[in-house]
């Protein structure tokens, strides 16, 4: 819900949204809309999200990466659960950041202390992770001047990278940002949606 609410106000302008059945003023269909009727229904279908999977990559499949950032918004410590069963899983295989990769994960005081409590840390910053806190990619030098190609994982980065940070981007799952730190170039799915 994080990462959806991020990306609805960045590339389509949505200040607000109820969920139903998971907003508390939204429990029902009818109680989201007070009785009234919406302005307009859009009925989504998997070939709306294939366009917007595809619109929000610049980057193509095998281009060589230099920087994979997750965490825009910033980084729970969910999200850090599954990061690190994700390199644990590389680890075993003796698989590492490749060399001409930078990786960031971006998060905040709460997210950080509790992962310092957690047995989740050593195995992230061995892999080659660095963790900054309480900050943006878009407004700290984190990015090289000499960054081409980004992966994000997140839809408020891929949609703000190119024209803020004059960069590439690949947008991608965790699991296929992990892969393309290790690998040291994009690589993803061909889309994680079927034909319809």
């Amino acid at each position: 819900m994080k990462a959806l609410c991020a990306a609805a106000a960045s590339s389509g302008s949505v200040a607000l949204f109820h969920a139903v059945g998971l907003t508390p003023e939204a429990e029902s269909i009818e109680q989201a809309f007070q009785g009234q009727q919406p302005d307009r229904a859009v009925d989504i279908r998997p070939a709306n999200l294939r366009k917007a999977w595809a619109e929000l990559s610049t980057a193509g499949q095998g281009d060589e990466l230099d920087l994979v950032v997750l965490g825009c918004p910033h980084f729970s410590f969910d999200e850090f659960r599954e990061l690190a069963n994700l390199v644990q899983t590389r680890a075993a295989k003796r698989q590492r950041l490749h060399a001409g990769v930078k990786f960031v994960v971006i998060s905040c005081q709460t997210s950080y202390a509790l992962l310092q409590r957690s047995d989740m840390l050593g195995g992230l910053e061995n892999f080659g992770i660095e963790i900054t806190l309480d900050t943006c990619v878009f407004h700290t030098p984190m990015v090289s001047a000499d960054t081409r190609v980004i992966m994000t994982n997140s839809g408020k980065c891929a949609y703000y990278a190119p024209g803020e940070l004059g960069v590439k981007v690949a947008f991608g799952s965790m699991a296929e940002c992990v892969d393309s730190a290790v690998t040291g170039r994009v690589c993803r799915k061909e889309t994680p949606w079927t034909e319809s």
